[in-house]
């Protein structure tokens, strides 16, 4: 089986992710001509679809009733079967490389794994793993910078992030660096992640947010029926890559951490919390919201490669958050109502500068 890298993301230097299917990546990170494998410290990652291929399970040990283990080749295989089809999926760890990683699938994979082991998914879960063990550790949480200090907005799913980094960066005081997920170091370096943006029809209308006549189809038709039938399968919202909203000039790659403000909906309040509370705040939104945490593939290769070691990385990971509060100025709560968070935060700050 041979690596296919039809896109190729460079992030930052850190990492690389080599993929011939879309994991979800902004074209942000894309680059069109050649780039060096990686470098020395750096990780890289290769999401590889083929028509079909066959492994040998002779010399496997059974994981449950999918997975597949080869200790002698550190490799994890799983294989479902579906509607006349075997859906499959070989993670490959490179032994001479340690900072390697490929995966398989096959076609079927593909085409039905959109509800179950997702590749996106796959691709982020593997992601984080590979950035904690270099040191890095990614929050679910937006970003901004203006004039190089930078603001990090850590919450729950659907409480407001999107709508906040929009009304904040269209006031042109602040670029943007990220709307969902965001990379920290200890020493409080903040690097973009721009992920696809969820813009829903209330927000294309707030923003004035353009889009393609296909997703503006997509995303009326969705709100039509999500009132009609509600489902957790058709959400009425399109995913928007942020270079499409914004010049790549103002996407800013790095800042340094400043404040951070975790948003709540709920009575207007904001209050600040101390480096204890930060950190519990932090690791609480992370658990529920990031994957891999509770991926079932990366726990299946966590139970037969002790090396890998989600439970040490967590505690890795609660190390680098901790490093990385105590280097902010401030940290706070910073609750309203939804879609208010970006009003109250750009007085809040317009209030700090001018003190």
């Amino acid at each position: 089986m041979r690596n296919i890298n039809k896109h190729i993301y460079d992030i930052h230097g850190i990492a690389q992710i080599r993929s011939n299917v879309d994991v979800g990546l902004s074209r942000f990170f894309e680059k069109t001509e050649s780039v060096p494998d990686k470098g020395p410290d750096s990780t890289i990652i290769t999401i590889n679809a083929l028509d079909d291929f066959y492994v040998d399970l002779s010399d496997s040990v059974r994981g449950g009733p999918r997975f597949h283990y080869f200790e002698s080749r550190d490799w994890l295989y799983f294989e479902y079967p579906w509607l006349g089809k075997r859906l499959k999926l070989l993670l490959k760890s490179a032994q001479e490389d340690p900072n390697r990683i490929d995966v398989f699938v096959n076609a079927p994979y593909c085409r039905w794994m959109r509800f179950g082991y997702e590749l996106r998914e796959l691709a982020e879960a593997l992601f984080c793993v590979k950035l904690l063990q270099s040191g890095y550790a990614v929050l679910h949480a937006a970003s901004l910078s203006s004039d190089q200090r930078g603001v990090v907005l850590p919450s729950f799913a659907d409480t407001g992030k999107t709508t906040t980094v929009l009304a904040l960066c269209r006031s042109g005081t602040f670029k943007y660096l990220s709307d969902d997920l965001t990379i920290v170091k200890p020493t409080g370096e903040v690097f973009c992640f721009p992920t696809f943006l969820t813009i829903s029809l209330g927000t294309r209308k707030r923003f004035h947010v353009t889009m393609s006549a296909g997703k503006n189809l997509s995303l009326v038709f969705k709100s039509l029926v999500s009132h009609v039938i509600p489902s957790p399968l058709m959400l009425p919202d399109v995913r928007i890559d942020p270079c499409e909203l914004f010049d790549r000039a103002d996407i800013q790659p790095k800042t340094n951490v400043k404040n951070i403000y975790f948003l709540e909906i709920g009575p207007k309040k904001m209050n600040d919390v101390d480096d204890n509370i930060a950190v519990r705040k932090l690791i609480a939104i992370n658990r529920s919201e990031l994957g891999w945490y509770h991926n079932i593939i990366l726990r299946f290769y966590d139970y037969f490669n002790g090396e890998l070691n989600l439970e040490g990385l967590m505690m890795k990971e609660n190390k680098i958050l901790r490093s990385f509060v105590q280097k902010t100025e401030t940290c706070s709560l910073l609750r309203c109502r939804k879609g208010q968070h970006g009003i109250f935060l750009s007085d809040l700050l317009k209030h700090y500068n001018s003190r």
